[in-house]
């Protein structure tokens, strides 16, 4: 990049509008994880490696549903968001919100129902209850904290996310302590901190977001023409991105399971980091994709490069920050966290990617190429959890979420090249019957 396009960017009052918002976006990032440097050596104490373990293992459950209860229909929303007015916006979301609620009332039942069966069939080492309905809990409200983030991302309004969010942290930091270290609550307290911080902050954005109390259908079946590719690609990613704790958990290492947990976790700060940057550059990215290529590599490079930043004083300062952190109790979790920072890049630029895909319609040439992914990928984790355990696992979603971007990158590229193809044979078509018509003697 030359100092012209430097200036370019610098004087365009666009991106700094939008760069200051960001700044307000991460500010509650920047605030938890001050408040993470003092507490988390306090949590240490009073967690054991089988609390973490715990942790660990239900949280990656509560991932799987929270990837997909969405069923990516807000996806209709932020697409149409600059097309459709201020009402008509609202209307969208107050269906969808309305639609999910009940929705997902009916389908997390079924699913607690079906885990409570194959728990009791399996034999795992961790218990059922009340873990499973805590992270249950958590994945339903956090539809709504999620959807009014991003409601205030599409209408730029940076005070109302960071209050809300910062909120949301201090109530969950807070009861944490309380649970963990007042009463002793162990794992049971801090999923339960959780579970109640977002659902205060849930039902708030449930009754901000719902202008009443009916459900345009219309919208419903829009919105799932566009998202039911992205809920497939979803439903068809998680044996790759979320299993590999369910996995682990056979291996029966308490200690290395709550090392991997607890890496997973410090790398998900730096995760919070960039994702903040990233999430604040979202609307202008669905805008850009189809107005303003330029723009689009500017904020490419901007949030990528912000994100290998982190990654790379991170690594050199990992040791010393998840010893301090954890009271030098777990620092044999640096290995992993030093492994799923990279992951994490790979995975925020695939996030990237997709809001183009999604911008530009193309949401169904995103499918086959995660089914080649997954199916690579499951194969690849059993052989490598099998012959080198934790590091592994590790290192495989590192490989997998690279060949994902990889992939994706090439499908943009050809599907670039189909399009400038037609384009060209458009405009020579049209200037071929220009000609002919223009010669016609009986015009």
């Amino acid at each position: 990049m030359n100092i012209n396009n430097i200036k370019y960017i610098y004087n365009n009052h666009n991106f700094r509008s939008t760069f200051i918002n960001s700044i307000y976006f991460i500010i509650p990032s920047i605030i938890t994880i001050i408040i993470n440097i003092f507490t988390t050596p306090i949590f240490a104490r009073y967690l054991s490696p089988v609390d973490y373990s715990i942790i660990g293992y239900f949280t990656a459950i509560g991932s799987i549903y929270s990837s997909f209860i969405n069923f990516s229909l807000f996806s209709y929303y932020m697409r149409g968001y600059h097309r459709h007015s201020a009402q008509e916006n609202d209307h969208i979301l107050s269906s969808i919100t309305i639609f999910l609620a009940l929705a997902n009332i009916i389908f997390l039942s079924i699913n607690y129902l079906g885990w409570y069966i194959y728990f009791h069939i399996v034999k795992l080492n961790f218990p059922f209850s009340p873990y499973l309905l805590l992270v249950f809990l958590n994945s339903f409200v956090t539809i709504y904290v999620n959807c009014l983030f991003m409601y205030y991302k599409m209408q730029k309004k940076p005070y109302k996310f960071m209050w809300f969010s910062i909120g949301s942290s201090l109530i969950n930091i807070g009861l944490g302590l309380f649970m963990v270290v007042k009463l002793r609550m162990g794992a049971t307290g801090k999923l339960l901190s959780i579970a109640i911080a977002n659902s205060l902050i849930g039902i708030i954005a449930f009754f901000i977001l719902t202008k009443g109390w009916t459900i345009d259908w219309k919208i419903i079946k829009e919105a799932f023409k566009l998202g039911y590719p992205l809920v497939l690609i979803t439903l068809i990613s998680i044996p790759v991105t979320n299993l590999d704790k369910i996995i682990l958990e056979r291996i029966n290492d308490v200690v290395n399971y709550s090392y991997y947990t607890i890496g997973m976790q410090f790398s998900g700060y730096l995760m919070v980091m960039y994702s903040s940057i990233y999430q604040s550059f979202e609307p202008d990215i669905y805008k850009y994709a189809n107005t303003d290529k330029r723009k689009l590599v500017y904020l490419a490079l901007f949030i990528f490069g912000f994100a290998i930043i982190c990654n790379l004083l991170f690594t050199l300062l990992s040791g010393n920050i998840i010893g301090f952190l954890t009271s030098y109790r777990y620092t044999g979790a640096t290995k992993y966290a030093n492994i799923f920072i990279w992951s994490n890049l790979f995975i925020l630029m695939t996030y990237f990617l997709s809001a183009v895909f999604v911008a530009k319609g193309k949401t169904l040439s995103l499918l086959g190429r995660k089914v080649i992914i997954s199916v690579c990928g499951l194969a690849l984790l059993f052989y490598t959890i099998n012959k080198w355990g934790f590091i592994g696992a590790a290192t495989t979603k590192v490989v997998i979420n690279f060949l994902d971007c990889l992939l994706m990158l090439i499908i943009g590229h050809i599907l670039l090249k189909k399009h400038r193809a037609s384009f060209i044979t458009k405009q020579i078509n049209d200037s071929y019957i220009g000609n002919v018509t223009s010669n016609n003697p009986l015009d």
